[in-house]
């Protein structure tokens, strides 16, 4: 009887409460997932700007995109990493690493920048070489030559002012001329640097750039391919080049394509005598680029 009751007052016992879930961890969840969406927008907002308008001109704009773009980037690198089942000191790890690289590259991105504001300065002679230091890049000049000073821009704008120091898309500018003793103007230099923005992303677009200028440059009349276009490496520098002749008063003629970060360096070696190709060739196994992207693919 005592072994019935008890069995029946087993079963007339009230369940256990479970107890309420803490709400403390969906709503870090939800918060960490609204920090990464947020992030996301941010870098997708500098992203179509970047698309549409290119990067900004003035200082002050060009600051507002490299914050906008760090913190969106950074906020979705610390949030995605943050709400993973890592373990906690593999994480922070991460995190700390991921962010130290966006700051890097913030910096040095803002470098560039600073570095492209110097474009279109006049370079200088250091001893026997030509040294710009807006690009990066320097060669050895001949000695019976006059540098030309004088900076000019090809631009397809109207309207632009004079004293700015970058150049937009579509510009470009002639940042080196040498003057023969007798041609003291540089109408015919025998050595010219000219410069302009692109947008290096396939080894192919630069090489397709190239190949129209080819083909637009020997469809000219009284003007012969007499070396068509290869491409090679010169130590850290990827160059592209090109000969051509013009008639009747023969003048040899080589266009020759390097990168420095994102600027296309087009050098134009003329000569009246095929006989300076070994000149030609020695002037580009002086050119030096440093501290700055030499791959047209990288």
């Amino acid at each position: 009887m005592t072994t019935g009751m008890s069995k029946q007052c087993e079963k007339t016992e009230s369940p256990p409460i479970l107890e309420s879930p803490k709400n403390g961890a969906p709503r870090r969840y939800t918060l960490l997932a609204l920090g990464f969406n947020l992030g996301l927008v941010l870098v997708a907002i500098s992203m179509i700007w970047d698309l549409w308008f290119g990067k900004p001109f003035a200082t002050a704009l060009e600051r507002f995109w490299l914050v906008l773009y760090s913190v969106g980037l950074g906020l979705s690198a610390w949030t995605w990493l943050a709400s993973s089942t890592l373990p906690l000191w593999m994480r922070r790890a991460l995190i700390c690493g991921a962010l130290a690289l966006i700051a890097y590259g913030g910096v040095d991105s803002a470098r560039e920048f600073d570095a492209e504001g110097q474009v279109l300065l006049p370079g200088r002679i250091v001893r026997d070489r030509f040294v710009h230091d807006g690009l990066g890049v320097s060669f050895k000049v001949p000695h019976n030559m006059r540098l030309l000073r004088d900076v000019s821009v090809t631009s397809p704008y109207s309207g632009q002012d004079a004293s700015r120091n970058r150049l937009r898309f579509g510009e470009q500018a002639t940042l080196f001329r040498m003057a023969l003793p007798n041609d003291p103007e540089g109408k015919s230099s025998p050595i010219r640097l000219h410069v302009k923005p692109f947008q290096f992303s396939r080894l192919d677009v630069v090489v397709l750039q190239v190949l129209n200028q080819q083909t637009g440059l020997a469809s000219q009349q009284g003007v012969r391919l007499v070396r068509p276009m290869r491409l090679y490496q010169l130590g850290q520098l990827d160059i592209v080049e090109f000969e051509i002749l013009r008639d009747p008063k023969p003048a040899l003629t080589r266009y020759v394509y390097l990168r420095s970060g994102s600027y296309l360096l087009t050098f134009v070696l003329t000569s009246p005598n095929a006989q300076d190709r070994a000149l030609f060739d020695d002037f580009i196994q002086s050119i030096q680029i440093t501290h700055r992207t030499t791959r047209f693919n990288a």
